[in-house]
Order: C-alpha cells, then structure tokens, then sequence
C-alpha cells in the first residue's frame, strides 16, 4: 500500500492545475502553512468572491470555503475580516456569522 501525504492528496483533486506549482513548493506545505498561521495571532484578512464575466454572477463556492476557514480562526482567538468586490459583498455578509465584511 502507498501512503500518501496530506499535500498529495489535496493536489489529486486538482483541476486548475495548481499541482504543477509542487515541484516549487516545500515537501510538507501544509504543515509550514499552518505553523506560520499558529505563530502569528492576531488579525487575519481573506479575501474571497470574484464576478465572473461570461457567467454575469458572482462565483459562489469560493465565499462558503472562506467563511469556514474565517470561522476556524475565530475559533483560535483570530480577528477575521473578509473582503470581497461590489458582487459579493452581500452575499459574503449574509453568511458570515461576525459581519467584519470589507468591501474594495
């Protein structure tokens, strides 16, 4: 049986083609990732949501992925604030638990 580490497993399911980048990425990037974020409390930004042009919508999977991240940081006495464009903003606030949403 071949075991696979966390970072392989995340990049099998690539379909943007992000796992071209491993080759410049450290062997254990999730670990590194999530020390850096662990050793440096306080206040954290995510920015999430874009328009999609060809669509006239704003994407939606991003906005979901974001606030559970931003939840999980709250949860570890992080200051999470999201930002996000014009398009999303309300859909960005109305599932966001704390409202800290920052439209550019």
């Amino acid at each position: 049986m071949i075991m696979q580490t966390v970072e392989d497993i995340i990049l099998d399911f690539d379909k943007r083609n992000i796992a071209s980048l491993r080759k410049h990425l450290p062997v254990n990037f999730c670990a590194e990732a999530s020390n850096l974020i662990l050793k440096n409390p306080g206040t954290v930004l995510i920015t999430t949501g874009f328009y999609i042009l060809a669509g006239a919508a704003s994407e939606t999977d991003g906005p979901p992925g974001a606030i559970a991240l931003g939840e999980a940081l709250s949860i570890l006495g992080y200051d999470v604030f999201y930002i996000t464009d014009k398009y999303s903003f309300s859909f960005v606030e109305a599932i966001s638990k704390t409202n800290k949403v920052i439209e550019f």
